[in-house]
């Protein structure tokens, strides 16, 4: 079945007269702000760190910490707003902090700002958290929020100094609280102290370095088991969820009542040294546990089990969320749009007026983002010189590839740019690849940068043997060098000073 496209989409909603270009672009905290709330939802928990160094000897440095983090939709509170518990132990009921927490970007600083608020009793985790509840049913934590800055691909949020004051100890004794969080795709570190008002520590111990949190895997799955000295039918428990990083669940008999096994579900060091998933059965007995049965797979694993005639466990992954991908909205919001080299022309006469249109195009698709490409010069704009199709995808992390297609026959879709659903007729395999010319962009700063590959991109133009292409793709605008190159390596065409330079002609923040 066909599908619409956004315009058509927004023309049949009645939104009224609309210029298909792009929105205006994302700025860097924006996109930044949706990358960290991406990669902030979850579970973390500490529990490899708190078991390695209790088999070095002696009691844990670090207390064993679990943390939750889900997006939940409150409008009234903010547009962005995420749900936090986070207990000790290893125990789910040892809750000492629930908040929710909203996120803004702070354009000028390009940091992103959480704040933290504190919820009263008669609220607690999704689902029972009210859409309807507002601002005045929580209590703010006024000088509390980090301030987030992205750093590639880690981000690293951090409180102001001396400014989170709270009355944490008994008969409000007022401390100052110290955190700062690096968070990364896999895992978050966190360093929390609060010191008194002479600035002695008051709990924690920022001297021992950072809790070490993975990010966790939830597994779902059943037990059955039939204790050896009971002839009777086996006992099923249905519906168990385990986190990878030290879940446990204890085995109960027939009437519901706890027994002393216990299902554990952790990742830990082999003898090798190798990291493994294990998923083992313990008893608890006068001098400790022993295990009575265990299993080992690659920590990467999606499904263990564990079978011991009268025990019998199977797990699975239950949720696979896809990979952060921090920049390719950004990208994409800084490529959409149109652009004019005018001011550059006025300035050099070696550089000619050009118009650019970038238009996203088959907003359906999930393989990748894709845009039409028109490139005229401002003079003869109904005849433009340059009609392409792009496909942008981020193919490793950070690395994003824009892939260069032609049209069939171009002629049909001159000022397509303004009518994108006019490509609804068209589907990728209509479309002829020109190999070794993709334009390969790492994030560098408040701008894309990138180039095509060695001589991988041919060209006969002028008695060229091969193209070069470097872009350098901002918010305000972006900058495109294309030239062609013969076989001794002279230049057949293109500019010679430099790339031409576009600038965005529609809104910009």
């Amino acid at each position: 079945m066909r599908r619409p496209s956004l315009l058509a989409l927004v023309v049949l909603l009645g939104v009224g007269t609309v210029v298909p270009v792009a929105a205006r672009p994302l700025s860097p905290a924006e996109a930044d702000l949706g990358a960290l709330v991406k990669m902030l939802s979850g579970e973390f928990d500490n529990h490899a760190q708190v078991l390695a160094e209790r088999e070095a000897g002696g009691e844990p440095t670090h207390p064993w910490l679990h943390a939750v983090f889900a997006p939940v939709a409150a409008p009234s509170v903010a547009e962005h707003v995420m749900f936090t518990r986070q207990s000790r132990g290893g125990e789910p009921a040892s809750v000492y902090r629930r908040r929710l927490l909203t996120f803004e970007p702070d354009p000028a600083t390009g940091e992103v700002v959480m704040h933290s608020w504190d919820l009263p009793g008669g609220i607690d985790a999704p689902p029972t958290l009210r859409e309807s509840v507002t601002r005045d049913e929580l209590k703010a934590l006024p000088g509390c929020e980090l301030r987030w800055r992205r750093d590639g691909a880690i981000f690293t949020g951090r409180s102001s100094n001396g400014g989170c004051r709270l009355a944490d100890q008994p008969g409000g004794v007022e401390v100052v609280v110290h955190t700062e969080i690096v968070l990364a795709a896999s895992a978050l570190q966190l360093t929390e102290w609060a010191s008194g008002a002479d600035g002695t520590t008051v709990w924690g111990r920022p001297d021992a370095g950072p809790v070490r949190l993975a990010r966790c895997r939830t597994f779902s799955g059943w037990l059955s088991w039939q204790d050896p000295q009971d002839d009777g039918e086996h006992v099923t428990q249905p519906d168990l969820h385990m986190s990878d990083q030290g879940g446990r669940t204890v085995v109960v008999d027939r009437d519901g009542t706890p027994t002393a096994l216990e299902l554990r579900l952790q990742e830990v060091a082999a003898a090798g040294g190798a990291d493994v998933l294990e998923l083992s059965l313990r008893r608890r007995t006068a001098d400790g546990w022993t295990t009575e049965g265990i299993a080992w797979v690659d920590p990467e694993s999606e499904h263990i089990g564990l079978d011991l005639g009268w025990f019998k466990a199977g797990l699975a992954t239950a949720d696979h969320p896809p990979d952060p991908t921090p920049d390719l909205d950004l990208l994409l919001s800084w490529m959409a749009g149109s652009f004019s080299s005018a001011a550059q022309a006025a300035a050099d006469p070696d550089f000619y007026d050009i118009r650019l249109h970038m238009t996203p195009i088959w907003t359906w698709r999930t393989d990748a983002r894709w845009l039409y490409i028109e490139q005229a010069a401002a003079s003869s704009l109904e005849r433009p010189y340059r009609q392409r199709i792009y496909r942008v995808a981020e193919i490793a992390e950070g690395l994003f590839e824009s892939q260069v297609l032609e049209l069939a026959d171009p002629s049909r879709f001159v000022g397509a740019w303004q009518a994108p659903d006019r490509f609804e007729s068209l589907n990728p395999t209509m479309l002829t690849p020109r190999p070794g010319c993709a334009i390969l962009m790492r994030r560098s700063g408040d701008a894309f940068v990138g180039s095509t590959l060695g001589s991988l991109c041919e060209s006969t133009l002028r008695g060229a043997t091969f193209a070069t292409s470097r872009v350098t793709i901002a918010a305000t605008g972006l900058t495109s060098w294309d030239r062609g190159w013969t076989a001794d390596g002279s230049q057949a065409w293109g500019a010679v000073k430099a790339g031409y330079r576009f600038d965005r002609l529609d809104a910009a923040p």
